[in-house]
């Protein structure tokens, strides 16, 4: 079963939050993009998302206080495109996915 921005899920909201603080500490303009929540059969929840970020010379920073933020949950990773669009800046696509089991 597949869901999309759930606001009324806890966990869902509890990471923006964490994200957008993380983002407003260190001065960082980004699009945090929708998080999808997919529920398994056996009860556990993953949570897949992505962050546009535009601020290249604040990147590495970042990157690293949000991988020590997912962290804190039980099984989370962490990858990073590089993405150069026709008509636009280039910016940098963070991706995440957290797996919570129940």
């Amino acid at each position: 079963m597949y869901k999309e921005n759930l606001a009324d899920d806890f966990e869902v909201e509890e990471i923006m939050t964490k994200i957008n603080e993380l983002s407003k500490k260190h001065g960082i303009l980004c699009e945090i993009n929708k998080i999808l929540t997919v529920v398994s059969l056996n009860g556990g929840k993953t949570y897949l998302g992505s962050i546009k970020i535009l601020d290249e010379n604040k990147l590495p920073k970042f990157e690293k206080k949000l991988k020590e933020l997912l962290k804190k949950y039980e099984n989370s990773v962490v990858g990073r495109e590089e993405i150069v669009p026709c008509c636009s800046p280039p910016y940098t696509s963070i991706s995440y996915k957290i797996c919570i089991s129940k």
